[in-house]
């Protein structure tokens, strides 16, 4: 077991006078909070646009930075990956650069987002109105550290999981548009004959029969 300050440089977000003055023709992306999806994804598409002369070079991303959000109930975090595009993450952000000789980042990434790392942030959590993890508990997080090969199969594992599940929630939300058009045919008497035919059956995906059938 290892501190994450251990196995990796942990930086503070580019520091921002007052409002950020977006420039549309600006050669650099400006990460916020925002930008980081609920699935931990970085969309950078809509991200604010500066222009490179008011930026420290020293704050732009790595590719493969693990970007950390230090304020708000969920601490998560996702990986930057656009190396054709010049990248800051601002404040409150924190930039997560691994060693590569002890970890990868999408195993940093991983552990970080895991219930056990959520569990020490909401223990060491500070302010009230509004919830902020400072670099020094964010550096202090404990996180084990087994040989790269098994690293790699962790996170191999972990990123198929997480796609059946974008599947799985993409199914449910297909199916369920299609009954809803179906039942709105019904009502309104342009579709199926109610008193004809039969509605269509309702078949529940495994997760959804697993969710309503828990194992006792």
């Amino acid at each position: 077991m290892k501190l994450l300050s251990d196995i990796a440089k942990i930086k503070p977000g580019h520091p921002f006078r007052g409002k950020l003055n977006e420039d549309a023709d600006g050669d650099v992306a400006v990460l916020q909070l925002k930008d980081i999806t609920d699935s931990f994804f970085i969309d950078i598409t809509n991200a604010s646009r500066v222009d490179s002369s008011i930026i420290k070079s020293s704050y732009l991303l790595q590719e493969g930075s693990v970007i950390f959000r230090s304020r708000g109930h969920t601490n998560t975090c996702a990986i930057h990956h656009d190396a054709d595009t010049p990248t800051v993450c601002a404040a409150p952000l924190f930039s997560i650069d691994v060693n590569p000789l002890l970890a990868l980042p999408e195993y940093v990434c991983w552990f970080i987002n895991q219930q056990s790392a959520q569990t020490y942030f909401n223990r060491n959590a500070k302010g009230t109105s509004v919830r902020m993890i400072d670099r020094e508990a964010l550096g202090n997080l404990p996180i084990p550290i087994p040989p790269l090969k098994k690293q790699r199969e962790i996170t191999a594992i972990a990123k198929l999981a997480d796609r059946e599940q974008r599947l799985m929630d993409q199914l449910r939300e297909k199916k369920k548009t299609l009954l809803s058009g179906i039942l709105a045919q019904v009502a309104s008497g342009t579709g199926i004959d109610a008193e004809n035919e039969r509605l269509p059956e309702v078949v529940a995906t495994p997760q959804e029969d697993k969710d309503n059938h828990p194992e006792p």
